[in-house]
């Protein structure tokens, strides 16, 4: 089992800055995540969060959980860790 942390951060719901998830993330899985964090939806307008899509992308072979780091202060920005664990697979 592998371990891994990211750090990201916001604003208005979308990931600003350096964007460590582009290392195992495409840019339309990204662009989903905007959108839940933006309006709660996909850009389907399913209702959702972004660990709940996260953990519907690799089932059985990654387990995602997001813990928020700083809150929006009136500035609209806040911080996540997002920690991915790696399931090993028997072959």
């Amino acid at each position: 089992m592998q371990i891994l942390d990211y750090s990201f951060e916001t604003s208005s719901g979308t990931i600003i800055g350096y964007n460590p998830l582009t290392k195992f993330l495409t840019n339309e899985q990204i662009a989903e995540l905007d959108s839940i964090g933006y309006r709660g939806k996909t850009t389907s307008d399913q209702e959702t969060t972004r660990t709940q899509y996260l953990n519907s992308l690799f089932p059985n072979k990654e387990l995602f959980h997001i813990i928020q780091t700083k809150f929006d202060n009136g500035d609209f920005r806040e911080k996540f860790i997002l920690v991915r664990v790696i399931i090993p697979q028997k072959k």
